[in-house]
C-alpha cells in the first residue's frame, strides 16, 4: 500500500509520531485525573504528613517536585499549577518553594514551546511567510515585552502562551527569561500562601481585589513603551 504524499517525507512522519505521543500522554493524564490528587483540599488535609516526609528526604522531594511541575507544564495538565505551587510553599517554605516552582515551570514551558516550534512553527512560518512579515517584525522589536506582560498576567493561559510563542520567531533564550521573570510574582504569592496554609480557608483567599489590580498594573508596565509609541506615532523604539 502506497503512503499518501505528505507521509512519504521522513521528517513529516517523525513529527506526526511525536505529536501522537504527546496527545496520548495528555489524554492519559486527563483520564487518570491528576487534579483528584493535586488540589487545594488534599494538600491542606495532608499538610503535616507532607512536611514530615520532606524533612526526612528533602532533596528527593525537591527533585520530584520540580520534575512534577515540569511535566504538568509541558503537557498542559489542567488545574494543578496553583495547588502545586501551594504545595511547594507548604513543603519547602515561601522563598525556596517559589524558586523550585520557577525552575520546574520554566523548564516545562520551554519544553512545550519547543514542541510547538518543532511540530508547527516551521510549517506555519513557511506557509504564511508573507502574511507574517509584519508580525515577525513586531515580535523582533517588542516580543520580549509582550511575553513578559502575558506572563505577569495570572489570568492568561500558561499553556496557550507557550504554544503561540512557539510558532513565532522569538528566540528560545528570550522565551526562557521572560517566563522565569514573569511568573515570579504569582509564584511568590502562591508559595507564601502555601507556607501559611493553616490560615487559609479557600483557594479564593489567596488573591484579593487589590492584589489582582496590582498584578494587572505590573503586567501593563512592559508594554507601556509600545502603547506610547503607537499612540504618539513615534517610530523609534523606546528602551
Amino acid at each position: 500500500m502506497r503512503l499518501p504524499a505528505f507521509l512519504r517525507n521522513r521528517r513529516t512522519r517523525k513529527k506526526i509520531i511525536i505529536a501522537l505521543i504527546i496527545i496520548v500522554i495528555i489524554i492519559g493524564i486527563r483520564v487518570f485525573g491528576a487534579g483528584r490528587y493535586i488540589n487545594f483540599e488534599e494538600i491542606r488535609r495532608n499538610r503535616e504528613s507532607l512536611r514530615a516526609l520532606v524533612s526526612k528526604r528533602y532533596f528527593l522531594f525537591v527533585t520530584g517536585y520540580m520534575l512534577t511541575y515540569l511535566l504538568t507544564a509541558a503537557f498542559a495538565v489542567p488545574l494543578v499549577s496553583e495547588p502545586l505551587t501551594l504545595a511547594g510553599g507548604l513543603m519547602f517554605g515561601a522563598l525556596p518553594g517559589a524558586i523550585y516552582t520557577n525552575i520546574g515551570a520554566t523548564a516545562g514551558a520551554s519544553m512545550a514551546f519547543l514542541f510547538s516550534r518543532y511540530l508547527l512553527g516551521g510549517w506555519i512560518q513557511q506557509r504564511f511567510q508573507f502574511r507574517l512579515v509584519s508580525l515577525n517584525r513586531e515580535i523582533e522589536r517588542n516580543g520580549y515585552r509582550y511575553l513578559l506582560s502575558l506572563r505577569l498576567t495570572p489570568l492568561v493561559s500558561f499553556t496557550l502562551v507557550d504554544l503561540l510563542a512557539g510558532i513565532t520567531k522569538i528566540p528560545l533564550k528570550t522565551f526562557i527569561w521572560t517566563t522565569s521573570v514573569g511568573i515570579l510574582p504569582a509564584s511568590l504569592i502562591y508559595s507564601y500562601a502555601g507556607s501559611r496554609l493553616r490560615y487559609i480557608d479557600s483557594a479564593m483567599d489567596i488573591f484579593s481585589q487589590r492584589m489582582l489590580i496590582a498584578l494587572a498594573l505590573l503586567a501593563l508596565l512592559p508594554v507601556l513603551p509600545v502603547i506610547y509609541r503607537k499612540v504618539t506615532g513615534r517610530t523609534k523604539p523606546i528602551t
